[in-house]
């Protein structure tokens, strides 16, 4: 930092944190990317004739990152919108991707069961 009145990381020092933070997370999100098994979830999605919604066939790997891509975009923006926010996860598609604390996760589900606590 230069300390100056003129550049907005001066004026505002936390624009250089908040652009350290998504780039950790873009970091984090892309090294995820290159370990994800897209084949194994292709695999799957033909063998239950898995297709998303308006698409005659199940989703090309290439349409599943850059899905996975944007679900992550998402979460990302609403993840550093608000500093008290502590996780956030966005789902679609079979697609789950979450954030919270130095963590990226991305999931596909083909099924889930949750019961309330009471």
């Amino acid at each position: 930092m230069c300390n100056c009145i003129y550049c907005a990381s001066c004026v505002n020092p936390t624009i250089n944190q908040m652009k350290e933070k998504e780039l950790h997370y873009r970091t984090l999100f892309n090294a995820l990317l290159a370990e994800f098994d897209f084949v194994k979830v292709s695999n799957v999605m033909d063998c239950l004739n898995w297709k998303w919604a308006g698409s005659k066939n199940p989703p090309t790997l290439y349409e599943m990152v850059e899905f996975c891509s944007d679900l992550f975009e998402r979460c990302l923006k609403d993840y550093l919108s608000n500093e008290d926010t502590k996780y956030v996860s966005t789902e679609c598609g079979g697609f789950e991707v979450t954030i919270r604390e130095n963590f990226v996760g991305l999931k596909f589900v083909v099924t889930s069961w949750e019961e309330p606590v009471e």
